[in-house]
């Protein structure tokens, strides 16, 4: 951890201003960063136009700020990066041609899930997802793998941080019922999302492991129930999504810390 005495505040504000954009906030006013932020009108100004000019903001025709794309740079360094996502790639790619369901890996940020990988089912209408988005750990099946198999202080830790909205009437409602499914998600070894998240949408979740017998990522599998005529067949897909799954693991060294 940094020392406070040395960090810039101008650096963190004009971070906080880019961090103020996600999916359902795509463009804001200078006046309205400012007011988010907290700060000063000048001093967001000149933040903001600093931002404009290196090319992390850009401005339409009604002075409204949106991202911009020098950020796409840092994506494609991030994602490349990301062994799991390299070794993975293959094997959610045949996984999603089997099974015609949406497939997705995901990892561990700041209270949430972050999407890294997002093959889309060309069967099954599917929009509110792609990689970089973050979605939350306590209703979908992505998030409650991930959170299931931390350890009990890091998990008791972001339980304690997280807030559980109810998003449909299928969502967990409270901590304790969430800790009560954390321990049925642990004791499976997978988990399972029925409309928890979206409405008519299901998902199935296991545990991705790396070489020291921690938990690296999480795989699943989705779809959408079009009129809810689709049923997820979930012991099919279980057995073929445990098999891509420990395909994965062991590429990435799980064998060592746990051989066949």
């Amino acid at each position: 951890m940094a020392n406070e005495d040395y960090i810039n505040q101008a650096v963190v504000n004009a971070f906080k201003i880019l961090e103020l954009f996600n999916e359902n906030n795509i463009q804001y006013t200078s006046q309205e960063i400012t007011d988010l932020l907290d700060i000063s009108s000048s001093s967001g100004w000149r933040l903001v136009q600093t931002l404009e000019h290196i090319g992390y903001l850009r401005k339409d025709e009604d002075d409204k700020y949106s991202l911009g794309y020098k950020g796409l740079n840092f994506a494609k360094i991030i994602l490349n990066s990301l062994e799991v996502r390299r070794v993975a790639l293959p094997h959610l790619r045949e996984l999603a041609e089997d099974l015609k369901l949406n497939v997705s890996l995901g990892i561990l940020g700041k209270n949430e899930a972050i999407y890294i990988v997002r093959i889309p089912s060309p069967e099954i209408p599917d929009t509110n997802f792609h990689v970089g988005r973050r979605v939350p750990l306590h209703c979908t099946g992505l998030g409650k793998v991930l959170l299931a198999y931390q350890n009990e202080e890091v998990k008791n830790s972001i339980i304690e941080n997280i807030e559980i909205k109810k998003l449909t009437q299928n969502t967990i409602a409270t901590k304790d019922e969430l800790k009560s499914n954390l321990e049925e998600v642990y004791k499976n070894g997978y988990a399972y999302d029925e409309e928890e998240f979206i409405e008519n949408t299901s998902c199935l979740a296991m545990p991705i492991w790396n070489n020291s017998g921690e938990i690296e990522a999480s795989i699943s599998v989705s779809n959408r129930k079009l009129f809810r005529k689709q049923k997820m067949n979930l012991e099919e897909n279980l057995e073929r999504l445990s098999q891509t799954a420990n395909k994965i693991s062991h590429s990435l060294g799980y064998s060592l810390y746990n051989p066949i």
